[in-house]
């Protein structure tokens, strides 16, 4: 109730939740006093829900040059249960110099996220490519012939490879991790811009961290050596479309529009590779509130909301394909996301909810208890 009694900006509220401080209100005039304790991870919710992260601030934005985290930085961190950021380490990482996958993330980093100046000055290609390669030394990688010549951030050969391809390092299959549950992930296209947010708001230290547990806690399916979760996703929402409105899904088969096309990149990204980037975080923030999974009903919701330009289009690809997605309005897309979540059948949801940890429920619901531990 405090989030409405109290006359606090939402920074205020977000910084009192922060710090594990939440009001006691009393008398009609909202006077309140604060209690410590644990962070409150419904008040959290809520408030980014309904209100959002408030826009950065100079102050904020001089910090996080100086290796402070912003406000979202702090919260991101804190949803995603990075506990521990040791900077050694990660130099430690970095400095074993290029992996046997320095060739596709040289071809990757420059073209992350283009488009957009701040972002260009935060996730620069040189941060960019020592959280990844750090990523792959994480995971167990081994050297690039010849990397003692070379710096984390220099040069090699570009390389070819499609996304969601094993890449190869003298004749050996891509580095490839755990989450503990048994379910495998590794080094794929697509991460990089998966990082790229992250170091928007983050120093590069936490950024990495921060990289590694949404990946192992939160998709390793959809980063695991054949993407399985992705693909999964893609049939999701077509099962989401076909639901809900089952002339529009007639029409985009009809006219070869289908998730598999549509839809890839922006599950592959939890819709980071859409514009604007101010929208794209707000997404995030829900996103790492609420559960991942609502990336597929935000992909859903964004075709409904273009229905009628679908249904009249010779050509919907035009509208919706990989690089014709209009600018992203993330209230209304989430809007939209809440509305088919009530209109979706339980097992439908369950399948939603759990896809991008583990191949079915019950093994999910094994994989979540082990990460909670």
């Amino acid at each position: 109730p405090w989030l409405h009694a109290t006359k606090l900006t939402p920074r205020e509220k977000l910084e009192l939740v922060l710090g594990g401080r939440s009001p006691v209100i009393s008398g009609e005039d909202s006077d309140s006093h604060f209690v410590q304790g644990s962070v409150d991870l419904t008040a959290l919710r809520q408030i980014l829900l309904h209100e959002g992260v408030p826009s950065e601030t100079p102050e904020e934005a001089a910090a996080l040059g100086a290796g402070i985290c912003t406000l979202r930085g702090r919260i991101w961190k804190l949803l995603l249960g990075v506990g521990r950021v040791d900077a050694e380490e990660y130099l430690a990482l970095v400095r074993r110099g290029p992996s046997c996958q320095h060739d596709i993330i040289k071809r990757d980093v420059p073209r992350t996220l283009k488009g957009d100046d701040l972002l260009a000055k935060r996730a620069t290609p040189q941060r960019l490519t020592r959280v990844l390669t750090a990523f792959v030394w994480h995971l167990g990688g081994t050297p690039l012939p010849g990397a003692s010549e070379h710096a984390a951030s220099g040069a090699g050969t570009r390389g070819e490879g499609a996304a969601g391809e094993e890449v190869k390092c003298d004749g050996a299959s891509a580095p490839v991790g755990s989450d503990g549950s048994g379910e495998t992930f590794s080094y794929v296209q697509g991460i990089n811009v998966l990082a790229a947010p992250l170091l928007f708001c983050m120093p590069e230290v936490d950024a990495f961290y921060a990289l590694c547990e949404l990946l192992r806690r939160g998709i390793p399916r959809y980063v695991n050596p054949r993407l399985a979760g992705v693909h999964v996703s893609c049939q999701l929402v077509d099962r989401v479309l076909q639901q809900l409105d089952p002339v529009l899904s007639q029409h985009l088969a009809a006219k070869q529009t289908t998730p598999t096309i549509f839809a890839f990149a922006p599950s592959l990204t939890l819709g980071a590779s859409w514009t604007p980037l101010s929208q794209v975080l707000r997404l995030w923030d829900v996103y790492l509130s609420y559960g991942l999974h609502w990336h597929a009903l935000v992909i859903a919701a964004r075709v409904l909301l273009l229905r009628e330009p679908l249904l009249e289009h010779e050509s919907p690809l035009k509208l919706i394909g990989p690089q014709a997605w209009p600018a992203l309005d993330a209230d209304a897309a989430l809007a939209k996301a809440r509305e088919i979540a009530t209109k979706l059948p339980p097992a439908l949801l369950d399948e939603l909810r759990v896809h991008m940890i583990a191949s079915d429920v019950p093994k999910a619901s094994s994989a979540l208890a082990h990460l909670r531990r």
